[in-house]
């Protein structure tokens, strides 16, 4: 189960995990096995919401809630290495920015 990657929630912590159970994982559907090298880029940008939860070990938690081994790993598109470095990478441009606190607005507030 995925839920023994989770850590503890807080306040937030639910909020966030349900994002990203609901975010992150296999676009499967959404993409051709032509457009694979697009698909993989895309959960590589969608990896980092995982450092954004409280899941304690965000690599196993998305290698056990996703198809990547059969869609990417098998087909030897990529190794599993080579993807965690393509999403340290990511991260780095990730790192860049900055979380606007102004523009959070809790859940139930109008706008």
């Amino acid at each position: 189960s995925v839920a023994q990657y989770d850590a503890g929630a807080n306040d937030g912590g639910v909020h966030l995990i349900t994002y990203v159970r609901n975010n992150v994982g296999s676009r499967v559907l959404d993409y051709a096995p032509e457009q694979a090298l697009k698909h993989l880029l895309r959960i590589a940008y969608e990896y980092q919401y995982l450092h954004l939860s409280s899941i304690r070990d965000p690599k196993a938690w998305f290698m056990k809630s996703t198809w990547f081994d059969a869609l990417f790993v098998r087909p030897e598109i990529t190794s599993v290495d080579m993807f965690m470095r393509l999403t340290d990478q990511v991260a780095r441009i990730c790192d860049c920015y900055e979380i606007d606190e102004h523009h959070i607005r809790p859940a139930g507030l109008e706008y």
